[in-house]
């Protein structure tokens, strides 16, 4: 198996960020080789950074996870933050209502704890304190 059907292999089943891509493939491949396909399947358009953010930014948000948690898992796996950050923006995505369908999922005790379970979502500030205050 050559590392161009590898690599189409991987991407029929599911969009992948080019640093995914390079470590399935370095384990059974020279990595010189594999950077090389990478890069003409990229020039292809057939491997997109920009596609694997836009599919992870609305697989997450219906998971129930705001933007600044999108956009730290997205940035630790590897892919630009500006592009991160562009591609989180022009989402259409209402982060408050997404944070308010959240809040119906749990009874919280108060306000607090309201925060607290968000903020560990990766709601931003201002999106929680809509929620909180019914907006």
């Amino acid at each position: 198996m050559t590392i161009r059907v590898a690599a189409m292999n991987l991407l029929a089943r599911r969009e992948y960020s080019m640093k995914e891509l390079v470590s399935r493939l370095v384990n059974k491949f020279p990595k010189e080789e594999v950077m090389e396909t990478l890069e003409q399947l990229k020039n292809e358009n057939l491997q997109s950074d920009l596609r694997y953010a836009e599919m992870r930014v609305r697989v997450r948000s219906k998971a129930g996870y705001g933007s600044l948690f999108i956009e730290n898992e997205l940035v630790s796996a590897g892919l630009d933050a500006e592009l991160v950050s562009s591609v989180i923006r022009s989402s259409d995505l209402d982060w408050v209502h997404l944070a308010a369908i959240q809040k119906q999922k749990k009874v919280f005790k108060d306000d607090a704890h309201l925060r607290r379970y968000l903020y560990r979502k990766g709601f931003e500030n201002s999106v929680i304190q809509k929620v909180i205050k019914g907006e």
